[in-house]
């Protein structure tokens, strides 16, 4: 085959195989936590605020760089700042039914993204960019019993919050492209207590998110900071930068000292395996 003709047949091959990289929409599909069988709404005791620190999201898969949250990272908000990945409603370890630590995927209104709070724009870039929100509100939304506008009014109270810049402690903003320690982090959320805050890394010990874990009514609004669930402290996607694989203990962390990654140059560089949302 003729130089030109094999370019030309790669070419189609690709369109028509589906190569190259995946809609914003299939990459938050394939990831999360894993599904849960629960699809209840209500009779859960608490919500986890789950933050991203984008330059470890952006630059942990090279898929992540097509996403437009990951585009020109320097210099944005998302770059030096933590930012919005959802609000989860989650049960307590007395509440959780057998074989689900969460409820998901409950019935409910079909995501509006005309109900995004316009400062969505800075606080969770990745809901007005890339469509986030389809996937977080199916997921979890639906079953906090909130409607869309409350619910994510609410999740961006909560972030704010916790102190710092804008919901960022200065142990974060302070240390980009550095490091810090494990338990300095675990207390450096406002007025969230160390049992409060789940901290996910990835194996190389880059802080890739964060959980708070804030107490829940019985309509489904958020109270103060409390301790965490069991089902998140020992997860190895919610907690790991503490467990690992689930093999390590708060005396023996698997991070002691936990890496900020810079955003410069975070989409330009070779990727591993990403940590899920």
């Amino acid at each position: 085959m003729r130089p030109g003709l094999l370019t030309l047949s790669l070419a189609c091959l690709v369109l028509t195989s589906g190569f190259g990289p995946p809609p914003a929409s299939d990459i938050f599909k394939s990831q999360g936590r894993a599904a849960s069988s629960c699809n209840t709404a209500g009779g859960f005791g608490q919500y986890v605020l789950a933050l991203s620190w984008a330059p470890s999201f952006c630059g942990s898969n090279k898929s992540h760089c097509s996403l437009n949250e990951c585009k020109n990272l320097s210099g944005t908000f998302a770059g030096n700042h933590l930012t919005l990945h959802g609000l989860w409603p989650q049960y307590t370890d007395a509440q959780a039914p057998s074989g689900c630590s969460y409820p998901s995927n409950c019935p409910g209104p079909a995501y509006d993204p005309s109900t995004l709070p316009s400062d969505m724009a800075t606080y969770a870039p990745a809901y007005v960019l890339d469509g986030l929100g389809a996937h977080e509100w199916p997921k979890h939304g639906t079953c906090s019993g909130l409607g869309q506008p409350v619910f994510y009014q609410t999740a961006i109270r909560l972030f704010q919050s916790l102190g710092g810049d804008q919901g960022t402690p200065g142990a974060l903003t302070q240390n980009i492209g550095g490091k810090v320690a494990l338990a300095t982090l675990q207390k450096a959320f406002g007025n969230a207590p160390p049992e409060s805050v789940t901290l996910s890394c990835d194996n190389s010990c880059n802080l890739q998110q964060v959980g708070i874990c804030f107490g829940a009514d019985a309509q489904g609004n958020p109270t103060g900071p409390t301790a965490c669930p069991q089902s998140t402290t020992k997860s190895s996607y919610d907690n790991s930068c503490v467990v690992g694989s689930g093999k390590k203990t708060p005396q023996q962390p698997m991070c002691p000292m936990i890496k900020i990654r810079a955003p410069a140059g975070t989409c330009a560089t070779g990727a591993t395996k990403s940590k899920n949302r």
